[in-house]
């Protein structure tokens, strides 16, 4: 049976190590400053923080009583996080839309977990050094650049924090179980499925702590399950409880955005054989992050059959060296923490619309930061001093290393231009790169530019509807209305709930002299949107041109009444009243 790492409780400890435990929280929080701290003189980017943030009229009106409610009985972005929600009401009130006060916010959540996974570790680990290793590979990893740089990501942050304590607080039961120390750990995991549902494997993964280092999973005389072994899997009942009540909840979440569709196309054989694709990218961004990107196209796993083949093998082999020296412990452990913690977003469970992305990897990289830690120390321990201060120079050197690679990934992410253009030079065939670089152009007046970005984004992704909406709205703008009104009927035949798209496609059919269709399209929209004032403008001029000036005059009343400062419905009611 595994022997139970001899961690004393901290009360108990010398004083001399409590002063080093001091100085290296003190530590890791001058590496998150000088690696993130930049980040308070970035703006808002238009991926998803506006829908998260800057647009969404909840979130908009700050801390309330009514707000704290609907945070905690309404999908955010498709995601229950109230904890994370209300994280950003608090932002919200304390500084309004600017975007420096919600970037310093995540900043600080990163820190926080930062120094909550350098407590787990020290409890882990047994030692200062190898677990401030630990937390500081963990904390300016180029990969972080992605969840604290990107407001919308804070839900990565929130979930950290409270997983990193629920591993502290389980191994604090574990070593002395008591009744409180099993609900802290409870009530942590529960912060963390309330910060993020990403952190639904989790008492999987202290399966895996369970058997190395707390000793509790082991075998007895004759190879049986010894009693706290068989207690280890009994207390997670209620913890897997809790993270099914979750992923069910999160499921219907996302078929309200439409993500299951995006992801359950491909038959469950096929998405089982991809697997281990996104495992091998997620290694080699650990091992070499180079070539990091905001987001990536859905071939950044389309390796073909030879290189899903090697991918398998590859896995194959690492469970097999993490098998071979599982008495070391910490090998097939951090292998599979990593893996479990990593499964929601391998494309097997239908969460999320994105292939891969950095910022998946938050939770499971504690697996591999502990690691490191384990390794580091053993290597250290087996040479002389002088040879150990080597080691622990060499470690000094590649978290300094680290952290410069880090602190310009997080330089990516300072506006929606240096995101595009990151995306764009990492994978210039993304089809989000290209869209992003063309709101930028349509925004400045270079519609020709923003078209041509647009054609690419079509291209890229031909049955995507915001994408031939973007590109019929440019068209019309600059071009013969007959190509956008094509778009713009295929992005509403793709997605028939896009009012938008319908109401441009009115317009574009109006201006082709085709007006009765665009009236049909334009009383669909009405219909649909009875409080838009816009819409019945449009339909008001359209009625107009047909010799229907009641009609007209009709719904340009009401457009008045919706929007008494709207000067379209003001100047056009004031022609059809006139005979105009």
């Amino acid at each position: 049976m595994n022997k139970p790492v001899a961690v004393p409780p901290e009360e108990s400890r010398p004083g001399a190590e409590t002063r080093w435990a001091v100085c290296a929280a003190v530590l890791l929080t001058v590496l998150v400053l000088a690696v993130f701290l930049q980040t308070v003189r970035f703006s808002f980017v238009d991926y998803d923080d506006n829908r998260v943030v800057t647009e969404h009229p909840v979130i908009l009106q700050g801390l309330s009583v009514d707000t704290i409610l609907w945070a905690f009985t309404n999908f955010h972005f498709a995601i229950w996080m109230p904890l994370t929600s209300l994280s950003h009401l608090l932002d919200v009130t304390l500084f309004g839309l600017w975007a420096g006060g919600h970037h310093l916010s995540g900043m600080l959540w990163h820190l926080a977990g930062v120094l909550a996974f350098f407590l787990a570790a020290r409890r882990l680990l047994g030692g200062v050094w190898p677990a401030f290793f630990a937390a500081a590979l963990y904390a300016v990893h180029p990969l972080r650049a992605d969840s604290v740089a990107h407001v919308a990501s804070r839900k990565d942050l929130v979930c950290a924090v409270f997983t990193a304590l629920t591993l502290w607080a389980h191994a604090r039961h574990a070593l002395s179980p008591s009744p409180m120390r099993y609900l802290t750990v409870a009530v942590f995991f529960s912060l963390a499925l309330a910060g993020k549902p990403s952190a639904a494997p989790l008492p999987l993964a202290l399966l895996f702590l369970d058997y190395h280092p707390l000793g509790r999973f082991g075998t007895g005389e004759g190879g049986r399950p010894t009693r706290c072994a068989w207690a280890s899997l009994a207390e997670k009942i209620p913890l897997l409880a809790l993270s099914a009540v979750v992923v069910v909840v999160g499921m219907r979440g996302q078929a309200v955005f439409g993500a299951l569709a995006d992801t359950s196309d491909a038959p469950l054989l096929s998405r089982l054989l991809q697997m281990p694709v996104p495992v091998v990218h997620y290694l080699h961004s650990l091992l070499w992050p180079v070539g990091l990107s905001p987001h990536y196209p859905p071939t950044a796993v389309e390796w073909g059959k030879w290189g899903t083949a090697a991918c398998w093998a590859g896995m194959a082999a690492i469970t097999l060296a993490a098998l071979w020296w599982r008495r070391a412990g910490w090998p097939l452990v951090a292998w599979g923490f990593f893996l479990v913690m990593l499964s929601p977003v391998l494309g097997l469970t239908p969460f999320g619309n994105a292939p891969v992305a950095d910022r998946f990897v938050l939770l499971p990289s504690m697996g591999a930061a502990l690691l490191a830690g384990w390794g580091a120390e053993r290597f250290r321990a087996r040479f002389p001093l002088r040879w150990g201060a080597g080691v622990a120079a060499a470690c000094a050197a590649l978290v300094l290393c680290l952290a410069g690679m880090g602190w310009r990934q997080t330089g990516y992410w300072r506006d929606t231009g240096t995101v595009a253009a990151r995306i764009l030079a990492v994978c210039p065939e993304d089809d989000l790169g290209h869209t992003l670089a063309g709101n930028l152009l349509f925004n400045s007046g270079d519609l020709p530019g923003a078209v041509a970005h647009y054609r690419k984004a079509v291209e890229i992704r031909p049955y995507h509807a915001p994408w031939r909406y973007n590109l019929g709205a440019a068209l019309l703008e600059t071009g013969p209305p007959g190509e956008a009104a094509a778009q713009l009927a295929e992005a509403v035949r793709l997605d028939p709930g896009d009012h938008g798209a319908r109401m441009n496609l009115g317009l574009a059919l109006m201006a082709l002299g085709r007006l009765d269709e665009a009236s049909a399209e334009l009383r669909r929209v009405v219909s649909a949107e009875p409080e838009n004032a816009n819409a019945r403008v449009n339909l008001g001029v359209c009625l107009m041109r047909m010799g229907d000036t009641a009609g007209a005059e009709r719904e340009l009343a009401d457009a008045l009444r919706l929007e008494p400062g709207n000067a379209a419905a003001q100047a056009n009611l004031e022609l059809v009243r006139s005979g105009g």
